[in-house]
């Protein structure tokens, strides 16, 4: 019995949860990007069902490399203002975009795995790409709205009722 799956199945493109996020939609929220790394795990879990197909034996070791790299932007983004994390061991935006270009080495191994299959090899590039602005987009829209909250929270000039007393 075969494990190999076709280029379609590789890509989830089937996968009524994924295949959104991870072909169509960009990723504008922290429930899209939550859902991406999620996603990550499935394409992972697919590209090792199917390398093991061919007996190659770096194909656990690239998978785990590629697992642990996810694990850790799932980890360092749940410490992020962003997920809502208000401690002060808190994750700062440069850490946190340093964890996920990890994700890069792992995802250009399982790319060069299919390196005669231009579609697939293009894609596994794309990802960690997607993930990376994805969160700066993230990111953008977190300030934007916390500068928008905190303007409108505090006064513009703080001395502005003493400003008031001048005139009576």
């Amino acid at each position: 019995m075969s494990n190999h799956l076709s280029i379609h199945q590789l890509m989830l493109k089937d996968d009524e949860r994924y295949a959104p996020i991870l072909h169509e939609k960009e990723i504008m929220t922290s429930m899209d990007l939550s859902l991406f790394l999620e996603s990550l795990d499935f394409v992972i879990e697919a590209w090792r069902q199917s390398v093991d197909a061919f007996n190659l034996d770096f194909a656990d070791d690239y998978a785990d490399e590629a697992m642990m790299a996810v694990m850790q932007c799932k980890m360092v983004l749940s410490l992020s203002e962003v997920a809502g994390y208000e401690g002060d061991e808190g994750a700062t935006y440069i850490e946190i975009l340093k964890t996920l270009k990890g994700v890069k080495d792992p995802f250009k191994k399982m790319a060069n795995a299919y390196g005669k299959t231009p579609m697939l090899c293009i894609w596994y590039d794309s990802l960690p790409v997607k993930l990376t602005k994805g969160y700066s987009e993230v990111h953008r829209q977190y300030i934007k709205i916390k500068a928008n909250r905190d303007m409108y929270a505090k006064p513009h000039n703080m001395n502005y009722h003493r400003q008031g007393e001048m005139f009576k």
